[in-house]
């Protein structure tokens, strides 16, 4: 391969996600205000793989790329509920996020 070192990656990944919406209809009513949803940070554990290659410039400068999946799946569960008497609309439901990264990743590095 000369100056070239393709490699691959593979492991356990963890990350702190965090979501909120807020909801809304096409003629703008607000009275009852419609809910809006936060859910605070929570750590989840998934899977990685990846894959890259490094490039000597010289005998201590290289450059690399690199591509990386994670896979944290799927959560499901969340509800919410909103409700106005004599209001137009009750909102009651419940819904799930699945949880997926894709990075890519550009470096130089220094061999002291």
């Amino acid at each position: 391969m000369g100056t070239y070192l393709p490699f691959l990656t593979a492991g356990v990944t963890w990350a702190s996600y965090s979501h909120s919406f807020e909801f809304s209809d096409a003629s703008a009513v607000t009275v009852p205000a419609v809910p809006n949803i936060e859910h605070d940070g929570t750590t989840y554990v998934g899977w990685t793989i990846g894959a890259g290659l490094e490039k000597a410039i010289t005998e201590k400068l290289s450059l690399r790329g690199e591509y990386s999946y994670s896979d944290y799946g799927k959560k499901s569960g969340y509800a919410f509920r909103q409700t106005s008497n004599g209001s137009t609309y009750d909102v009651d439901g419940e819904y799930g996020i699945d949880l997926r990264q894709h990075d890519f990743k550009v470096g130089l590095s220094y061999r002291f």
